[in-house]
């Protein structure tokens, strides 16, 4: 309990700092597993893993895009069991209305092995929840609120149809993934399906067309490479919608000297016309933590002279078996139940 304590009161400092956060965005995704793909709930050696996760951009162009989440998984909601489940919330509080999204979201997967000597896995997850939009129309000002002679006057009334100041809708998502270890090589990938039930996010209610979520679809991979010491890992993701796509690919380098020692990662990534990210960590035990910094490439790069983001994460690996097997044994992901 004194671990979920101090996890908690981890989570609860990055909340402080950050805030609350825009449209989800992160770049530490391939340490946030359950944004990308809800097939990967409960895949990682241990019992349970706590995180947390904070995310400050564009704090140099405008209001500050501020993200916040914290995420609970088991790798098995009992011993022996294929099943894993997952819980997560995030919070974002994006601009001068400070539009805020809340997600809170439960899910479960399933795995199967695939060949006999279960080095492959076939994972399949579900996952829902209930989302909350919200704005504030007093950070606002309106066409209406100007005249000729004081200028803006917000005492003046918009004529603004802020009948709706928030909306909830319910959420649902799927996805499938596929994980496969051959020797010094660990292969990852899959789908994830993300607002299936595209609710109307619209905040009026008259005579206006619904505003319904765009469906999105991830597609990760990832191939882990076991050399001496150090462990080598490509990645690339791609996000789709109907009307948005991101493309991000990356390297990282993992770097243990001792079994005993603290475990050290540097990374780059490309989020192709956006921004380079630059990553950096360290691991020992059963924690956790890292670092990002996004540098913008885009066309704001006028405003944001080169700062993007910056992004942290923590976790913790409830009875883990991580730096309890031998390095020729180290990428064993497969659960134990196959």
């Amino acid at each position: 309990m004194r671990i979920i304590g101090y996890i908690l009161s981890t989570a609860f400092m990055l909340a402080s700092f950050v805030g609350a956060g825009q449209d989800l965005h992160f770049s530490h995704f391939d340490k946030n597993p359950l944004y990308i793909n809800p097939a990967m709930a409960g895949k990682f050696n241990g019992k349970y893993k706590l995180m947390s996760i904070a995310r400050n951009q564009w704090n140099t162009v405008t209001v500050p895009y501020r993200s916040f989440g914290a995420m609970a998984e088991f790798s098995q909601i009992v011993d022996g069991s294929p099943i894993g489940s997952a819980f997560s919330l995030y919070r974002d509080v994006a601009g001068d209305s400070r539009f805020t999204t809340t997600k809170l979201d439960v899910g479960l997967s399933y795995s199967v092995s695939v060949n006999y000597n279960r080095t492959s896995v076939v994972a399949f997850g579900l996952q829902a929840g209930m989302h909350h939009y919200g704005l504030d129309y007093s950070q606002l000002s309106w066409d209406n609120q100007y005249d000729n002679d004081s200028g803006f006057n917000p005492g003046l009334p918009s004529r603004e149809s802020t009948e709706f100041q928030s909306i909830f809708a319910p959420s649902a998502s799927a996805g499938v993934a596929f994980i496969k270890q051959r020797g010094r090589y660990t292969f990852i990938g899959g789908v994830g399906a993300y607002n299936l039930l595209r609710g109307n996010l619209s905040f009026s209610r008259i005579g206006v067309e619904e505003v319904k979520q765009n469906i999105r679809l991830n597609y990760y991979g990832s191939m882990e490479i076991l050399s001496g010491k150090f462990v080598f890992v490509p990645t690339l993701l791609r996000t789709q919608s109907s009307v948005l796509h991101e493309s991000i690919v990356g390297f990282k380098t993992r770097y243990q000297p001792d079994a005993y020692l603290p475990e050290l990662s540097l990374g780059v990534m490309y989020r192709w016309k956006d921004a380079f990210v630059l990553t950096t960590g360290a691991a020992y035990g059963p924690w956790e933590a890292g670092f990002s910094f996004d540098i913008n490439t885009s066309n704001l790069v006028r405003a944001s002279n080169g700062y993007g983001a910056v992004e942290f994460f923590i976790s913790y690996v409830g009875q883990s078996t991580k730096r309890a097997v031998k390095r020729k044994n180290r990428f064993q992901v497969c659960p134990t139940y196959i």
